[in-house]
C-alpha cells in the first residue's frame, strides 16, 4: 500500500465549512480537538436556558435542511476561540465563541441569515455543554480520493470531497478498499494507529453542492446503483495516539479485531 494523508479537516461548527489543518495531535479514543464543538439550532437560546433540556436532531440547522449554509466560509483561530464567517470573500461576522457574549453575536448573525417567517430564531450553542446530549464525538471520518473518483464515474458528475465532510482524506488507496478494512488497523506516520470501525453512511448533506449551496445530486441513489450500498468512507477510532500530518505515509493493515 502506497497511501498518504492528502488532507486533514475539522469542523468547528456542525454544518459549516471545514477548517483545514496541516498537523494535529490525536489521543487514543478521541477525535480532533474542537471538531464539531459548536452547532446552530432553532430555539437554541431557550433550549440551553432550561435545566435538563436535551436537544433533538431536528432542532439542528444543517446542510441537509438548510443547503445555503454552504455559501458561508468559516475560519477558526486557535488560542483565541474566534470564529469568523465570510460570504463571497467578505467577512460578515466574527466573535470569541468561548464567551456568552460572543456566541450571542454569532447567533444574531444566523438569526438574520436564516430568517424564515414562522421559524424560531437560530442560536449558536456549545456542544460540550452536557445539555446537548451530543458532545464528545470520538471517531474520525476517513475517505479515499480513489473511491471519490470512482463515484464520480458512476454519478457522471465531478464531486468535491467536502460534500462528505471528512476529517481525513487519503490518497493512493485502491478504490473502495477502505470498506474491506473494517475491524483492521493502519499506521499513519510514526506510530499513529487508526482502526476502521464501521462504514460511513452517505448522508443527505452530500447532495449539496458546496460551491452553490443547492441540492444538485442524489448520491445515495448513485451509490446503490453503482455499488449496491449507500456507504462512502469509514469511521475510524484512534487506537494509539500520535501526530497526524499532511503528507504522512499510511502503511498496510497490521491487525484485525478478534
Amino acid at each position: 500500500m502506497k497511501a498518504t494523508v492528502a488532507h486533514i479537516c475539522r469542523y468547528p461548527v456542525k454544518g459549516l465549512s471545514a477548517d483545514p489543518l496541516r498537523r494535529v495531535l490525536l489521543r487514543p479514543g478521541e477525535g480532533i480537538l474542537g471538531d464539531r464543538r459548536y452547532a446552530i439550532v432553532r430555539g437554541g437560546t431557550l433550549a440551553v436556558s432550561l435545566p435538563g433540556v436535551r436537544l433533538t436532531e431536528n432542532q439542528f440547522v444543517t446542510l441537509a435542511n438548510t443547503p445555503r449554509l454552504a455559501l458561508l466560509t468559516t475560519r477558526w483561530i486557535d488560542g483565541a476561540s474566534t470564529l469568523t464567517i465570510e460570504r463571497d470573500g467578505r467577512q460578515v461576522a466574527w466573535a470569541d465563541v468561548s464567551t456568552v457574549v460572543g456566541r450571542a453575536r454569532i447567533s444574531d448573525f444566523f438569526s438574520a441569515f436564516l430568517h424564515d417567517p414562522g421559524q424560531p430564531d437560530a442560536g449558536l450553542i456549545d456542544l460540550s455543554d452536557e445539555l446537548s446530549g451530543l458532545a464528545g464525538g470520538t471517531l474520525l471520518t476517513v475517505v479515499s480520493e480513489s473511491s471519490l473518483m470512482d463515484l464520480e464515474r458512476v454519478a457522471g458528475h465531478s464531486l468535491d470531497a467536502r460534500r462528505f465532510r471528512p476529517n481525513l482524506i487519503l490518497a493512493g488507496l485502491p478504490a473502495w478498499v477502505e470498506l474491506s478494512m473494517i475491524g483492521r488497523e493502519i499506521i499513519v506516520g510514526k506510530g499513529l494507529r487508526l482502526r476502521f470501525v464501521q462504514p460511513a453512511e452517505c448522508r443527505p448533506s452530500a447532495n449539496v453542492d458546496p460551491a452553490q449551496g443547492l441540492v444538485d445530486l442524489n448520491l445515495v441513489r448513485s451509490l446503490q446503483r453503482g455499488f449496491g450500498h449507500s456507504y462512502f468512507g469509514v469511521l475510524a477510532q484512534v487506537v494509539t495516539g500520535g501526530v497526524l500530518e499532511v503528507g504522512s505515509k499510511v502503511s498496510a493493515p497490521v491487525s484485525s479485531v478478534t
